[in-house]
């Protein structure tokens, strides 16, 4: 593999050299995290999805994300939140289900897109089928900024009613 395909796959935050030292580096611009299919360059400082769902409408939004988020992510979490990013954009252009608030009274405009894409990268980087009772929740504010994505289990054939529990209004599908 290149140190290209290398850099790309672990959104340019830790790459090998041959002799197998490990050296950092930082998504500087954007250009390099979005080589992430369905991200593009966006504002200084942000890369963005633009053809996020709009709940609301039913048509499409830009969504955006930090670069900061991304390099904090790459640098100090875990290796599956730094793959879990290659799922978001599909979670967002064609989510299962949009809820709305994160079951804070002060965050009612504020959306928890949730869906189940068919693979995800595993942590060797390579694309992995998804179990089916996992599911990517990518929490949105009101500005349209990604906050936080994670991988959650729903109980199989009860992911409505638990959605429900947890957020009380589920906005998309109506």
């Amino acid at each position: 593999m290149t140190s290209r395909c290398r850099r790309v796959i672990v959104l340019a935050c830790r790459t090998t050299d041959d002799g197998g030292a490990t050296r950092r580096t930082h998504p500087r611009n954007s250009r390099q995290v979005s080589a992430i299919p369905g991200f593009r360059t966006g504002k200084p400082g942000f890369v963005e999805c633009p053809e996020a769902l709009d709940p609301a409408t039913g048509g499409t939004q830009v969504i955006s994300i930090e670069l900061t988020k991304i390099a904090s992510a790459c640098n100090r979490g875990p290796l599956w939140r730094k793959l879990a990013l290659w799922s978001v954009p599909e979670v967002l252009k064609s989510p299962s289900w949009v809820c709305k608030g994160w079951c804070r009274e002060e965050l009612e405009d504020h959306l928890c897109y949730i869906g189940g894409p068919d693979q995800r990268l595993g942590d060797d980087g390579v694309w992995v089928q998804t179990p089916n009772d996992l599911w990517l929740f990518v929490f949105v504010t009101g500005h349209a900024r990604i906050k936080k994505w994670r991988w959650e289990e729903l109980p199989i054939g009860e992911e409505l009613d638990a959605l429900k529990l947890r957020f009380g209004e589920v906005q998309w599908p109506k």
